[in-house]
């Protein structure tokens, strides 16, 4: 654990991730610029959904919860990292009919993706609509709980988070993509 001098104390791992915090945003930007945080909430919340960590993770009720959890919590880290002064939480809805037309196999191997029925085979068609449900209850829960912790959920019919996304970044002078999808934009 590396030492920080200053009050008499040693820092903690908490401490010091939160100074390497503070490093990578005055370094990037400036605190006098606002900054807009844009996240991919599809990626994020399908992450979340499907990270083995958070499986086990139910409400009071009985009913999965792991993805509301894992979700807020990488929203959490990612607004402690870049302190920005907007953070928006996109979202897929249909997909994008401009895409399909332009390349005929856009997303063909995929699934229904966020939405949509389990990617494996071997499920039966009330497991399959047993975990549609929960995604869709999580996803509703999570829409209802974002506006109230100040952020922004966007999902426009008929385009992708990515297309939104793009869209965004165009209205704030400094924006900074929160995504691991690897054919991003």
């Amino acid at each position: 654990m590396r030492m920080f001098r200053g009050i008499g104390h040693q820092t903690t791992g908490v401490a010091k991730k939160q100074k390497e915090h503070n490093f990578i945003r005055s370094e990037l930007f400036p605190q006098s610029i606002r900054l807009a945080l844009i996240i991919d909430g599809s990626n994020m919340f399908m992450r979340s959904y499907h990270a083995p960590t958070y499986q086990p993770f139910t409400n009071r009720a009985g009913q999965k919860s792991g993805a509301i959890y894992g979700t807020l919590k990488s929203i959490i880290s990612e607004v402690r990292l870049w302190k920005p002064s907007f953070v928006y939480f996109v979202l897929d809805q249909t997909g994008s009919k401009r895409k399909k037309l332009l390349h005929e196999g856009y997303k063909a191997t995929r699934g229904h993706g966020l939405v949509g029925t389990a990617h494996s085979v071997d499920m039966n068609l009330m497991e399959q609509k047993a975990e549609y449900e929960s995604k869709q209850r999580q996803l509703d829960t999570l829409r209802e709980m974002l506006p109230n912790l100040g952020i922004r959920f966007c999902a426009i019919p008929e385009y992708e988070a990515d297309d939104v996304i793009g869209a965004i970044t165009t209205v704030h002078s400094f924006s900074v993509i929160s995504s691991t999808d690897t054919d991003f934009i």
